[in-house]
């Protein structure tokens, strides 16, 4: 069945989107990022803009600029960096492995010259947002304290010194140019992002995300549980090899030696992760099930057939039978094995199903701070677990066990897509300026039949742990050799 366009809506005043989160499975995950890996988020990923933020708004606080001349110093300056990283990328010093400045696509294209830089039109095209790459990183730059809450000025451990030292000169040549040759940029390389972890603004900004090794270990404070993360990342390196996020998740899981390191002996922060990384095995397993429920709309279906092909694509052993069959969870002494890196020889969907079991049955082996990164405590409030958390699939499990896993199948799919309406219409929201109303799904459900609007995707959840790898790597805490290993830098000394 194809439809060309949903049929039972005005067009002029039903705006579908895509949205994110279509089942609302990751909030957990989510919120325990948030509490423990501050100072970093998915959009911070170039350590200078910290350094360029506080600078700026120092200046304006000095020179009591008002908010359109400081947006347009911001702008400015933030365009120039971006061109200036740009053009020494091009040097053979350049380190490669430096992030792409922001909004650098859209300069080259409205704003290069035959000669260099039109400075503010760079300024004009480079971002849609009035304060520009500013809002990303505000929230980290909060935490670190390089911006103080309320309005646009520099916080109690913003550094001047190191600021100015590498940062003035780009920043004068954006107040008084507009026109600049690639010489006279070239002129400005010691400002380029490659240059941060052995400049005075890296061995600053290496202080701040270093967080605070003084906390005790078992209550940490938010810059405690900043500083035993690194810790813990530094001691990684000594015992595997890390190369980035996933391998140093992997370690974290299942490595026996990290596990019963005596460096991180009585810490909280290790053994919290420990438990969210395996809670992120989860969250990921269904959205690659939700994902695979939505490959088999075709254009549109009824929901029963959809719910019906979903089940076709699994075995009719029990419930029961193929829990008992997977890879033991734990190794003789209770530590975590990889059990989830034993199913490969599963079909997909199987494959999916046993991470969740797994997972699910995981929620008895662990306890204390592993069990407080796994679960949250709200998951299960007047003796019920919430919907599609490891408490409520183990529930399913038990139910199910003498059932066939084509039966398990039918009651998953056909309560994901009930799920995805709910949270479509909670995140919805009418405009009555517009008369329109805005419904976030990929996957419309009328009458029975569910349409596919977008396609849906199956990112990896979010865990900012990549991104904390790049900044820290930035800020001179870390350092990579040529087969990308990673070893503490010249800067990582707090986290030894």
């Amino acid at each position: 069945m194809t439809v060309a366009d949903a049929g039972w809506v005005d067009a002029g005043s039903f705006k579908p989107n895509p949205g994110q989160f279509p089942i609302r499975v990751e909030r957990h995950l989510n919120s325990f990022v948030g509490d423990h890996l501050p100072g970093v988020t998915t959009v911070t990923n170039a350590t200078r803009y910290y350094a360029l933020h506080g600078l700026i708004a120092r200046i304006a606080q000095d020179e009591g600029l008002g908010e359109g001349a400081t947006i347009d110093l911001l702008r400015r300056s933030e365009a120039l960096l971006a061109y200036v990283t740009r053009l020494h990328s091009m040097d053979s010093s350049h380190d490669k492995r430096t992030p792409a400045p922001h909004g650098i696509d859209a300069i080259i294209r409205g704003a290069r010259t035959s000669s260099g830089l039109d400075l503010p039109k760079a300024a004009h095209v480079y971002s849609d947002t009035k304060w520009a790459f500013a809002n990303p990183y505000r929230g980290s730059e909060l935490t670190l304290k390089i911006l103080s809450t309320g309005s646009f000025s520099p916080g109690e451990w913003y550094d001047n010194t190191a600021a100015q030292s590498v940062l003035a000169p780009l920043v004068a040549a954006a107040r008084t140019a507009d026109l600049l040759s690639d010489a006279e940029v070239a002129q400005l390389s010691s400002a380029c992002l490659c240059t941060t972890p052995v400049s005075a603004d890296g061995e600053w900004l290496a202080g701040l995300l270093s967080g605070d090794a003084s906390q005790p270990a078992a209550t940490p404070s938010i810059g405690g549980l900043l500083w035993q993360f690194g810790h813990m990342t530094a001691i990684a390196t000594t015992v595997g090899e890390v190369t980035g996020a996933d391998s140093l998740a992997e370690l974290v899981m299942f490595d026996p030696t990290l596990h019963d390191h005596p460096d991180l002996a009585g810490m909280v922060a290790p053994l919290r992760w420990r438990g969210a990384l395996l809670r992120k095995e989860s969250v990921y397993a269904w959205r690659l099930i939700w994902r695979d429920i939505n490959r088999l709309v075709g254009g549109a279906r009824p929901v029963v057939e959809l719910v019906e092909a979903f089940a076709d694509q699994l075995p009719t052993t029990t419930v029961g039978a193929f829990r008992a069959a997977l890879p033991a969870r734990v190794d003789g002494q209770s530590r975590p094995r990889a059990a989830e890196r034993e199913l490969g020889h599963l079909p997909d969907n199987q494959r999916w199903l046993a991470h969740l079991m797994l997972g699910a049955t995981r929620l008895n082996d662990l306890g204390g701070p592993e069990l407080r990164g796994f679960r949250s405590p709200q998951e299960h409030t007047r003796g019920v677990w919430e919907e599609l958390t490891p408490g409520w699939f183990a529930q399913q499990l038990d139910s199910f066990a003498p059932r066939s896993l084509q039966d398990l199948g039918r009651h998953l799919a056909m309560g994901l897509v009930h799920r995805s309406q709910r949270v479509a219409i909670w995140k919805s929201r009418f405009d009555a300026r517009t008369q329109v109303l805005s419904f976030p799904a990929r996957l419309h459900v009328r009458d029975g039949i569910a349409v596919q609007v977008f396609d849906e995707t199956a990112p990896v959840p979010a865990t900012r742990i990549p991104q904390y790898l790049s900044i820290a790597r930035q800020a001179g805490m870390f350092a990579a050799d040529a087969d990308g290993l990673l070893t503490l830098g010249p800067n990582g000394g707090r986290l030894a």
